[in-house]
């Protein structure tokens, strides 16, 4: 919208003529303002501007085209043509069509149900009379969805009317100006049948014997989230209704039907189904014990031993579990208490008494009200401290006359897991050779957890430093170098390892290991002891123990430790591989020894680990007397690759002497060959003449293969049979002479120490062989 005053256009225009008088111009709208919007105020001036009182108005026209005419004084006049085009503004704020809205919708529905919608109006043109939706406060559970252009607004989520029984939202229309208009949405969820009816688990009664028909001994009070009319519940008596003793009515009252003798039925477990409807049905039960008559006394309902379970650390308050009791006597039905009855109002205590365990119990649990019979957490109880506490409850009713009871209670206190895995120690060291372990665990980490079950069992978790060269058993905590891996001699690695209980959620600590490598063939000495594995496994800490009193008569703080142990008749295999070790024979220890302990603790992580040379731990060592055996060799490290040669193994010697027998065995044939080919030989009619005519000069001779390897599928594919003109070509390499055959007049090969030949035109039959394996082929 212009409103009046406002400049439209500026209409400029020129004269030639030099005198004043001459050059004055006078504008003026001649033609296509009907309307009476434009002007020009000062006719000389050549604006155009709205007329006083007068404005524009996009949305009723948007353009105009105006003729203004010039004149000079002489009357001679010229016309410009000025476009005005309006523009659009902002002028019209959005209306909604109602301030407020409301709505139904079903709870349960899935999520894009489309509940209501709203709307609003804007008398603005174009992007101007565009309206954007938006919920600005009470979906803040995100429950709805409200479309931006449509103004429909939709479930977000499957709403539930138990939870939010009603919403109000609030909605603004925008059309891009300075106001907005407001509105609320109320949208109330209507109850659908979706919660079945809660009841308690069991109702315990007592009742007398002669109690009278149709007197109420029980109510069953059951309760339904839901409201009218989906909460209107019956009840019936399924089963244990033995003789149809009891009924139940649509309040939930049981009530007697018969004679009750308990002589013949003493106690009765009735199960009792509750529905709302035809939707939902609930299950809870009534036991009932009948009494005689004639007794009189308090009892414990049913029994007068109760068991209840309650988590460790439960917070104070919580529900441990309910004891009942109930006094028989007169034409009146008991149920669990409080009961009134001739013995009066029965109250509930635990005992204080030492037999009853009365300190811990009254400790640990309460009953707050005495009437209840409810037994709740005083201080939470720990597990780890008593996994089970047992104590006493004493029912009493203050008479005509007193009676009293007692109940005994088990209480078993369940783990959770509140305790993370303890390792034995912060800081671990062991050593390894360069270049294996040979099988044996270099540090073993361990870890106790206090819980009990998956929560007390710990996993070890692998280090993030060195996986590539370290190998952790999960399980055990043994930590291993890795197979065919090798260490940098004289580096320390630390690694941050970590046990994992099985509780949920996980608890977990850490622990640090340093691992020291030497050079074995420098460091490593062989202790050849006169006992089996077995006795090695049992004496080896003595083993250790004797031998470091004995380094450290020359350095205080030194130790010895153990590589691995091997046979002493069996060599240790290569580096490379590992040995499973049997319990018999003799053991050789290799050990080493640490020159000091300072480095075996967190305290000098930083601290370098010296090792004793092997000639150091030998001058030390040998002679010094070790107790532990009686017969010791000190000797310098052997890895196993020389101390037995292959030919002292009973295997090897065997190997020997059927190699031998096989070679004899193979010359005896080749002479038996060679004597057979020569009386093959001297059969034939060749001249010496013709024997030795074009001889070739003696080639170098090979031998081929014993076994040629053949494609899978030779064994399919057949050659195609040879036609008699075909040309076949023979390696002649051992076919060393020429002759003609008398009788026939043909040419042929022929080997000059065999006799074989074959003719030269390939024709015919031939009696060539196979004179090495492999290297010849038939020719048919």
């Amino acid at each position: 919208m212009y409103i009046s005053g406002t400049l439209v256009a500026w209409v400029i225009c020129t004269d030639a003529d030099v005198d004043t008088t001459n050059n004055d111009l006078t504008y003026s709208i001649t033609s296509g303002n009907a309307e009476g919007k434009f002007e020009i105020a000062v006719s000389t001036s050549g604006q155009v501007t709205v007329v006083s009182g007068q404005s524009l108005d996009y949305e009723t026209t948007t353009s105009y085209m105006l003729d203004v005419s010039v004149t000079d004084v002489s009357g001679v006049a010229v016309t410009a043509e000025v476009a005005v085009v309006v523009t659009g503004v902002n002028e019209f704020p959005p209306t909604f069509t109602a301030t407020s809205y409301s709505a139904d919708v079903n709870e349960s529905l899935p999520i894009g149900t489309i509940v209501t919608f709203v709307a609003a109006t804007d008398s603005d043109s174009g992007v101007d009379g565009t309206i954007s939706y938006n919920i600005t406060s009470g979906n803040e559970l995100s429950h709805f969805i409200l479309d931006s252009s449509s103004g429909l607004i939709s479930t977000a989520a499957v709403l539930d009317r138990e939870t939010t029984a009603s919403y109000s939202l609030v909605v603004t229309a925008d059309d891009g100006g300075a106001t907005l208009d407001t509105a609320t949405v109320v949208i109330t969820v209507n109850d659908i049948n979706d919660n079945a009816p809660v009841c308690p688990t069991f109702y315990s009664v007592l009742v007398s014997d002669d109690a009278l028909v149709n007197s109420i001994i029980e109510t069953v009070v059951c309760t339904d989230a839901d409201i009218s009319p989906n909460i209107a519940m019956s009840y019936s008596i399924v089963t244990g209704n033995t003789n149809s003793d009891f009924s139940i009515d649509s309040t939930g009252d049981v009530r007697v039907e018969n004679t009750l003798d308990d002589a013949v039925t003493e106690f009765y477990t009735l199960e009792v189904w509750v529905t709302d409807g035809t939707q939902y049905t609930t299950v809870t039960y009534v036991y009932v014990q009948v009494q005689d008559a004639s007794t009189t006394g308090l009892t414990f309902i049913p029994s007068n031993t109760y068991s209840f379970s309650v988590a460790e650390n439960s917070a104070v308050g919580t529900a441990v579990g309910t004891v009942y009791a109930g006094v028989a006597g007169g034409q009146i039905a008991f149920s669990a208490s409080p009961v009134v009855s001739t013995g009066g109002t029965v109250t509930f205590a635990i005992s204080t008494a030492t037999e009853h365990n009365g300190a811990q119990a009254n400790t640990l649990f309460q009953i707050s009200n005495s009437s209840s019979g409810a037994i709740t957490i005083l201080l939470p109880p720990t597990r780890e401290t008593n996994d089970a506490v047992q104590f006493v409850v004493i029912a009493s009713s203050a008479g005509p006359p007193p009676l009293s009871a007692e109940a005994t209670i088990f209480v078993d206190i369940t783990d959770v897991n509140d305790n993370a895995p303890v390792f034995g120690s912060s800081f671990y060291s062991g050593e390894c050779g360069t270049t294996s372990d040979f099988g044996q665990a270099i540090v073993t980490i361990s870890a106790t957890d206090a819980d009990e079950g998956t929560s007390g069992t710990v996993t070890y978790g692998e280090s993030a430093e060195y996986p590539e060269l370290f190998e952790l058993d999960t399980t055990t905590g043994n930590i291993r170098l890795v197979i065919d891996q090798t260490l940098a001699t004289q580096t320390a690695y630390l690694m941050t390892m970590s046990g994992t209980d099985g509780g949920s959620p996980a608890l977990s600590s850490q622990t640090t290991v340093r691992v020291d490598a030497y050079d074995p063939y420098t460091t490593l000495v062989d202790i050849e002891l006169a006992m089996t594995e077995d006795e090695f496994w049992t004496n080896k800490d003595t083993f250790l123990s004797e031998v470091t009193t004995i380094l450290r008569t020359q350095y205080a703080t030194a130790r010895c430790g153990l590589a691995y142990i091997t046979r002493k008749d069996v060599s240790v295999i290569t580096t490379n591989r590992r040995r499973l070790l049997t319990t018999q024979g003799e053991v050789v220890a290799r050990v080493y020894g640490v020159r000091n302990d300072n480095a075996d603790t967190a305290a000098g992580i930083n601290n370098n680990k010296e090792f004793f040379t092997d000639a150091e731990m030998l001058s030390t060592i040998t002679g010094s007397g070790l107790t532990i055996t009686d017969s010791i060799t000190v000797q310098d490290y052997d890895d196993g690759t020389t101390t037995t040669t292959w030919i002292q193994y009973p295997a090897s010697i065997a190997l020997v002497v059927l190699s031998c027998i096989f070679f004899v065995l193979v010359v005896a044939l080749i002479i038996a060959l060679v004597l057979w080919c020569r009386r093959k030989r001297g059969k034939g009619k060749v001249s010496k003449k013709d024997s030795v005519k074009d001889k070739p000069e003696k080639q170098q001779r090979w031998s081929s293969p014993l076994i040629t390897a053949v494609p899978a599928n030779n064994a399919t594919k057949q050659p195609p049979p040879k036609r008699k003109a075909d040309v076949v070509y023979i390696d002649r390499t051992e076919f060393d002479g020429e002759a003609v055959d008398e009788k026939t007049g043909r040419e042929y090969y022929y080997n000059t120490k065999t006799g074989q030949r074959i003719w030269k035109d390939g024709l015919g039959d031939s009696t060539a062989v196979l004179v090495a394996p492999g290297r010849f082929k038939s020719l048919m």
